[in-house]
């Protein structure tokens, strides 16, 4: 059997390397983003302006929701007096975009001007803010030193990313919840995929459940706590922001108009009903009425049980040491109707062992149906988690982020929270039993792990290097960047825990397996048992000793999972080139002139401002320098870097000047290059295509 799943596991792993190499090469993976950081503002932060504007737009890498704010500050003779309107709004056709109006704009002086800005996350509910700065006309604030233009100094990571307690209980719970998840999700998966079945391993299912009950409450119990502290402590950090009090208005907003709240109520729904499903399971089972259990004491000469039965019935059979009353040997397992009134021992000098048979119902296997309902509800609250962590955060979402990284707490939870439950549950429970009834169903067990974990460390390692891919973007970054510093430390955690599990699963396992199938071939009573017996223990020490090092390993790697939830992905500014001349040729006042094919395009925009209509005029004239009027022209505008949408129109033929009137939302409403399409449709002629660059300054 062994040398029938390896294979299929190898093939697994191939092809899973196969689909991540494929990802690559068709396309590129997902830019990473976490929280809400600044990557563009109009004004630019630290430029200078002629005229203030009647609105100060801020972007985002992320959607915002409508808690964020931006204070506008004018600075005169040191003193700051807010000149912007009392509410920022989230742009209705861009939800990575705040809208500060400004007030009495006619009556603002020139000098310098600050914006105190406030974001909200939508995704993951977490607050950012920062500095963005510009002057109208001169600056007046007396600051020395060469001009920063851009946003890379706008967001205040300094403060974002530091280490009070707010946030070290941020980071502590957060790991403390991952750390419930993946205990919780690979005891599931253990009990279904390796101790479903009817053999021997059913007994073994058994009285691993009354083992994991009080830790399935412990892991539920931590996961729910988790998630409403983490709410509560995302209102204190947005309260701190604003300088404000606590609110629970706040915090409702937080929890209903957020992606994160909402996920959370999710969340919570799925919590409540694994704790009911776990409390129905677990309720002990009333006894109808004539079947009180009966106890029985027998004699045996060996470590073999005794069993009586009356009916189809699950019996609980304790074998009792005279001498020592705490030690006990417990086998489970499920007989047909009418079995032999008693099993024989087939060594009568054994005799110094006595056996307590206690007949009940109790023990009955749980249904297996019950653990696969709860395995379904654990896998989607590891995806509502993946669906607010980083990687669903995208500039543009993408299916395959959340695809893998749900696939890596999955990965995550068989192998960290499979060790920890071989460690912990399982092999304990082959301590004190009796060395020929437990070589069976140990040899079974071991057999099916080494498949299991490597489906997960091939899940962990292939959906954690696209992910790395993704959030990483330059190497220099893995030095420069407390993300990319963490995501060092977890790498050499998880090559700890690779090295960790390969010797125990292809060099304590196959040892341990080999010496319990020659066990029972030697006599109970040669000195040569003893020994064997006193090596199995051993081994089956050291694996237990490695399975607990990877647990504790792995509890390191969750802890760093929680650091790059909080640090959050580089950020990723769009590639502008920030300066205060404007090329003559780029302005947009000045008319542009194209060759295309036979034709001849020239281009102006009108009035060419930010934060009105403007006009596109058009003419086009063939080889002749006649002037071309059947044409049907299609124009889509958009900014270069910002992708803020596509601004369409559609001009058709009849006269020489071909005109269309982009809303001042809907093109042209922000300084910067952007970038104008042109597609010409002639009668009975193919489509042609050319495009136009745009400049507009403030």
């Amino acid at each position: 059997m062994q040398q029938r799943r390896l294979p299929v596991t190898i093939i697994a792993l191939l092809l899973s390397v196969g689909v991540y190499i494929c990802s690559l090469l068709l396309g590129q993976p997902p830019v990473a983003q976490a929280h809400a950081f600044v990557i563009g503002s109009d004004p630019v932060d630290g430029s200078t302006i002629q005229a203030l504007p009647a609105e100060i737009h801020i972007y985002f890498n992320a959607p915002i929701s409508s808690l964020s704010s931006a204070q506008v500050l004018s600075i005169q003779a040191g003193k700051l007096t807010d000149i912007g309107s009392a509410t920022s709004l989230v742009a209705s056709n861009n939800p990575n975009e705040l809208i500060t109006p400004v007030k009495t704009l006619a009556s603002q002086p020139q000098g310098s001007y600050e914006i105190l800005w406030t974001a909200v996350a939508s995704g993951d509910g977490r607050t950012t803010y920062g500095i963005i700065g510009f002057n109208v006309g001169f600056a007046n604030t007396g600051a020395s030193g060469t001009v920063l233009l851009g946003p890379t100094s706008s967001n205040n990571l300094t403060d974002i990313r530091a280490f009070n307690p707010i946030n070290i209980m941020a980071v502590f719970w957060d790991w403390l919840g991952l750390a419930s998840l993946t205990a919780w999700l690979g005891l599931l998966l253990i009990e279904l995929l390796l101790l479903s079945d009817k053999g021997r391993s059913q007994a073994l299912l058994i009285y691993a459940k009354k083992r994991t009950y009080s830790l399935q409450w412990l892991c539920l119990g931590l996961l729910l706590s988790s998630d409403l502290i983490s709410l509560f402590l995302r209102e204190v950090q947005l309260s701190q922001a604003l300088k404000s009090d606590f609110s629970f208005s706040q915090l409702l907003t937080i929890v209903f108009e957020t992606s994160y709240g909402q996920l959370l109520l999710a969340r919570t729904v799925l919590l409540i009903l694994a704790m009911g499903l776990l409390y129905w399971t677990g309720r002990p089972k009333s006894l109808p009425a004539g079947t009180e259990p009966s106890l029985q004491l027998k004699r045996t000469g060996s470590l073999h049980l005794a069993l009586t039965q009356d009916g189809p019935t699950t019996h609980s059979t304790h074998a009792v040491n005279s001498k020592n009353l705490s030690r006990k040997t417990i086998d489970l397992k499920e007989f047909p109707s009418n079995p032999p009134q008693r099993i024989s021992n087939s060594n009568p000098k054994g005799v110094g062992r006595q056996t307590i048979e206690l007949k009940d119902t109790i023990g009955t296997p749980p249904s297996l149906r019950y653990t696969w309902v709860a395995c379904v509800i654990a896998l989607l609250t590891t995806l509502s988690y993946s669906l607010s962590r980083p990687a669903a955060q995208v500039l543009q979402p993408q299916i395959s982020a959340i695809v893998f990284d749900w696939l890596y707490l999955i990965g995550q939870a068989i192998w960290i929270g499979g060790m920890a439950y071989l460690g912990i549950i399982l092999l304990p429970l082959f301590v004190n039993t009796m060395m020929d009834n437990q070589a069976e169903t140990q040899i079974t067990l071991l057999r099916r792990l080494r498949p299991f974990f490597l489906v997960g460390i091939g899940m962990l390692t292939i959906s954690g290097l696209y992910l790395c891919n993704a959030s990483i973007t330059q190497s220099q970054q893995l030095l420069s960047d407390p993300y990319g510093r963490t995501v060092l430390v977890q790498i050499g955690l998880v090559v700890i825990m690779l090295a960790l599990s390969f010797y125990a699963l292809f060099v304590h396992a196959p040892r341990l397996s080999r010496q319990a199938r020659l066990l029972p071939f030697v006599d109970s009573q040669l000195p040569t048992r003893r020994s064997r017996e006193a090596a199995l223990q051993t081994r089956r020490k050291n694996l237990r000793v490695c399975a607990n090092s990877i647990a504790i390993t792995g509890a390191g790697v969750l802890l760093c999972c929680a650091l790059l939830s909080f640090f959050a992905p580089p950020i990723v500014f769009p590639s502008v080139s920030y300066h205060t001349d404007t090329p003559a040729q780029n302005t947009s006042k000045q008319a542009q002139t194209k060759q295309l094919g036979d034709l001849s395009l020239t281009l102006q925009l009108l009035p060419g401002k930010v934060g009105s209509s403007n006009t596109v005029l058009l003419l086009l004239t063939d080889s002749s320098g006649k002037a071309l009027t059947d044409a049907t022209i299609h124009l889509a505008a958009n900014m270069t870097t910002m992708d803020m949408g596509v601004g369409e129109a559609t001009m058709m033929g009849g006269n020489p000047i071909y005109l269309a009137t982009f809303d001042k939302q809907a093109a042209f409403s922000m300084s910067g290059l952007w970038n104008l399409q042109v597609d010409i449709q002639r009668p009975d002629q193919a489509p042609q295509q050319t495009s136009f660059e745009i400049m507009l300054d403030s």
